[in-house]
């Protein structure tokens, strides 16, 4: 069964996270389901244990493409209810400074308003499962620095990610 990682803020859910019927608030569909497009940016993977070595590959080339180290959020969304809900994912090549697995992004694409209503929903039933994970910053620059010049390419990172790996 092939899983979706996506970063979310879940401070935004939260409402969401403790109350299963509570509807889901403007910021967390505005912050976390932003869309370019009409997609949605997605990395795919096989496995579920975000400890694995393949995850821990997907979460660093995600965090190495924003503009410095933070707190990270990722959730994992199950493809197949995605689909069978009308949203599809269409492979859309990574530009992630970890070349090594730009193959693995995604994107749901054709998004309107009924499907981001159903993409969110699912983030938030994810998110009161134990499909999501919190990386401190501690741990994604931990998480990046492993990979550096071992698939993530240094000079692709931004000039944040480049002082922080510096140190």
């Amino acid at each position: 069964m092939s899983s979706l990682i996506r970063k979310v803020s879940k401070q935004k859910w939260i409402n969401v996270i403790t109350d299963e019927n509570a509807i889901v608030e403007a910021d967390a569909i505005t912050g976390c389901t932003r869309t370019s497009s009409n997609t949605l940016s997605v990395w795919l993977t096989d496995d579920e244990d975000f400890d694995s070595e393949n995850n821990k590959k997907l979460i660093a080339a995600l965090a190495s493409s924003a503009d410095k180290p933070s707190t990270l959020d990722v959730v994992l969304l199950c493809q197949s209810s995605l689909e069978e809900a009308g949203v599809f994912v269409k492979d859309t090549p990574g530009g992630s400074p970890y070349t090594e697995v730009n193959d693995r992004h995604r994107d749901l694409i054709n998004l309107n308003y009924t499907k981001l209503g159903v993409v969110s929903d699912h983030i938030g039933e994810r998110l009161r499962s134990d499909k999501s994970r919190r990386l401190t910053r501690k741990k994604v620059i931990e998480l990046v620095r492993t990979y550096v010049n071992n698939g993530i390419e240094f000079e692709a990172l931004s000039e944040g990610w480049k002082k922080e790996i510096a140190k």
